[in-house]
C-alpha cells in the first residue's frame, strides 16, 4: 500500500500558481525578444546612419565622441548601449575603416571605463 502525500489546499494553490507560471514563462519570453514592427534592425539602423556616426568621429576622434555617439544611440530609446555599441563598431567597419584603430582602443577598454557601449557590458 503506497502512501500519496497529502497537500493542503494553500500548498495545492501555490503548486498551481508555479506551474502555470512555468507554463507562461517561454510564451513572456518570446514576447519580449520580438521586434516592434516599427524598430529597425542594428544593420537597418546602421545602413540608414552610419554615415552620420563617421561624421561624428571625424569632428570627434575621441572615446569620448565614441561615448557620445553611444549616448545619442540609446538616447532615441530604440537600443541598448550594447546594441549602440555594436551600431558604432559596424559604422566604423562599413563606412569609415580609418577610425578602425580608435574604435579598437575603446573596445579594448574596461566595460567600466568606456561605460559598456563597446565591448563591454549594459550601461546602467
Amino acid at each position: 500500500m503506497s502512501s500519496r502525500p497529502k497537500f493542503s489546499r494553500a500548498d495545492k494553490r501555490a503548486m498551481w500558481l508555479a506551474s502555470s507560471l512555468m507554463m507562461t514563462l517561454p510564451l513572456a519570453a518570446w514576447l519580449s525578444t520580438t521586434a516592434k514592427a516599427d524598430q529597425p534592425t542594428i544593420e537597418q539602423y546602421t545602413a540608414a546612419n552610419g554615415p552620420r556616426v563617421c561624421r561624428v568621429l571625424d569632428a570627434f576622434p575621441t572615446f569620448d565622441g565614441i561615448g557620445g555617439i553611444a549616448d545619442a544611440i540609446v538616447q532615441e530609446g530604440l537600443f541598448s548601449y550594447y546594441q549602440a555599441g555594436e551600431i558604432a563598431a559596424l559604422s566604423v567597419i562599413t563606412f569609415c575603416p580609418s577610425h578602425l584603430d580608435l574604435m579598437r582602443r575603446y573596445a579594448g577598454m574596461p566595460a567600466q571605463s568606456n561605460g559598456g557601449a563597446v565591448g563591454g557590458v549594459y550601461r546602467a
